[in-house]
């Protein structure tokens, strides 16, 4: 599992409604993970019931929180959480914990494809706000909503969305670990 942070003298891009700062980092990772071609990426990316990476990005006053989860064994998940600003935690998935919970998060995706339009464009969520993106072999769907919507358990998303927060404590445990020293 890989740490990365931004460096102080690190480039930055504008986003279009220029309320984020964009770090390179991760409009690379984001571009890979939500145009990429998995073959061309070189991952081995499985389909559950058709969909084979679901991302959930949380708008934030001054960033972005991107939540990316990809099949890529035939019962594991590849698991990252990074930031707009150049901060994250790659390489989860190879912990149980990210991988268990990012592969049943993948298998409840394809029920929301349904109430999810075809992407056309790729927009960063505007602050308190949800944005799903869900990669399928036929394209990419793609919902947004209110976090406190979400939150309530009222809004249809809500199942999608606890499910991508289960991911995301997974992946915090695994940081923390990873943080403490030796010995």
């Amino acid at each position: 599992m890989g740490i990365w942070k931004r460096k102080g003298q690190s480039k930055q891009a504008a986003d279009v409604s220029g309320r984020y700062k964009l770090a390179d980092i991760y409009v690379d990772l984001r571009s890979k993970l939500l145009e990429g071609n998995p073959d061309e990426q070189g991952w081995q990316a499985y389909d559950v019931d058709g969909v084979w990476a679901v991302a959930m990005e949380m708008g934030r006053p001054t960033a972005v929180a991107t939540l990316g989860v990809v099949a890529d064994s035939a019962d594991g998940a590849g698991v990252s959480f990074y930031f707009s600003n150049g901060g994250g935690i790659i390489g989860c998935g190879q912990h149980d914990g990210p991988r268990r919970t990012g592969r049943e998060l993948l298998s409840a995706a394809p029920r929301f494809v349904a109430h999810a339009d075809r992407a056309a464009e790729l927009p960063l969520p505007a602050p308190g706000r949800i944005r799903f993106y869900i990669r399928t072999l036929d394209g990419t769907y793609t919902a947004e909503a209110d976090e406190a919507s979400l939150a309530s358990g009222s809004h249809a998303f809500s199942e999608l969305f606890s499910r991508a927060h289960a991911v995301i404590t997974q992946v915090r445990l695994v940081g923390d670990l990873d943080a403490r020293p030796p010995g």
